[in-house]
């Protein structure tokens, strides 16, 4: 009977790591969320590296922060995962995103997110692949 509870609470750890939110797709939907519809600063430097966060979230960066944010509320961005162009392995993800405008029928971009694991197995976003101006 102990053998069964035992293989149980395996199956259950098993299952909540897998569905835990720090899959690729998961962390790239919420950095495009964070960086492409609000641009929220403090929220999309989660899914940075530290050293990238640190340079990102200098006081000189505040202004060119502040220029984006305009940016994206006047476009007003709406973003879909490509998951024909996406991929995942072992060296890393790239989760591809359609970028669309509520405001200019005319914008249409692909972007993707190219993510990489750190030493203890966390994805975070390879922010010197992505796009930084839309």
């Amino acid at each position: 009977m102990k053998k069964y509870y035992y293989l149980l609470l395996v199956a259950l750890c098993t299952f909540f790591v897998s569905c835990g939110g720090n899959s690729p797709k998961t962390v790239a939907e919420k950095f495009a969320k964070a960086y492409l519809v609000n641009h929220d600063v403090k929220e999309f430097t989660k899914f940075l590296d530290t050293r990238t966060r640190e340079a990102l979230l200098d006081p000189i960066m505040a202004e060119y922060h502040l220029e984006q944010q305009a940016i994206v509320k006047e476009l007003k961005l709406k973003y879909t995962v490509n998951k024909e162009k996406s991929f995942v392995n072992e060296a890393g993800a790239a989760i591809y995103f359609d970028i669309t405008s509520d405001t200019d029928p005319n914008y249409k971009k692909c972007q993707y997110v190219d993510l990489k694991k750190d030493l203890d197995g966390k994805w975070f976003v390879d922010l010197y692949t992505f796009p930084t101006r839309f």
